[in-house]
């Protein structure tokens, strides 16, 4: 019956020390994700648009103008039968939004011109961009003209990160496997997603102030 005060004690002494731990806890700095700001480190969590680009095949370049489907030239349009030939854009920066929807447009594939709602969001690219190390890309600098190309623009906060590939058929320059790797998987990526019809034509890129230097 004598302990009783000495255990009052020790209880008071252990909650003012769990309430002085806590304290210190909560004063400690935080480690958290980069968010946009000089200095900090690439996060793929900040990227709020990308752009996804081509232009041909096969050192053919295809101007992604709707005028060229109508040319005299070719009374019965320039298509292709390959999705990995075809000329089209594509821009995520819904967010995974349903109001916003991925726009992708198609301007020669036979039998699939027009302008579409693409089911594959910028989430989606987000974790497709972090899977093959997008910023950890280090592509040989190419001094390539007149042949086709594939463009990404990958747009986080205010800085703008933007690499090709060329079509490098017949020639002896190569580029190296990794970069590669992202185009491929980006054009799966698309091949592969729904696609909801919304014009039988295909439309210019409205959102270029998205990717202006």
């Amino acid at each position: 019956m004598f302990m009783l005060p000495y255990m009052r004690v020790r209880l008071g002494r252990f909650v003012a020390s769990a309430t002085l731990a806590w304290t210190m806890l909560a004063l400690l700095p935080v480690t958290a994700e980069s968010k946009c700001g000089t200095g900090n480190a690439p996060s793929y969590d900040d990227i709020n648009a990308v752009m996804f680009t081509q232009n041909g095949c096969r050192s053919t370049i295809q101007d992604a103008n709707v005028v060229t489907l109508r040319n005299s030239q070719f009374p019965h349009g320039w298509f292709v039968s390959a999705f990995d030939c075809s000329t089209f854009w594509t821009l995520f920066w819904n967010n995974g939004r349903e109001d916003v929807p991925t726009a992708y447009s198609q301007y020669n594939l036979k039998g699939a011109v027009g302008s579409f709602d693409l089911s594959a969001t910028l989430d989606d690219v987000r974790a497709l961009l972090r899977m093959d190390h997008f910023y950890d890309l280090n592509p040989s600098s190419l001094t390539i003209t007149d042949t086709a190309r594939a463009v990404l623009s990958v747009k986080r906060c205010a800085v703008i990160t933007r690499i090709s590939a060329f079509n490098m058929h017949g020639s002896p320059i190569t580029q190296d496997g990794a970069t590669l790797r992202l185009f491929n998987d980006f054009r799966a990526l698309i091949a592969g997603a729904a696609k909801k019809r919304v014009s039988n034509g295909p439309r210019d890129f409205e959102q270029t102030l998205l990717f202006d230097p």
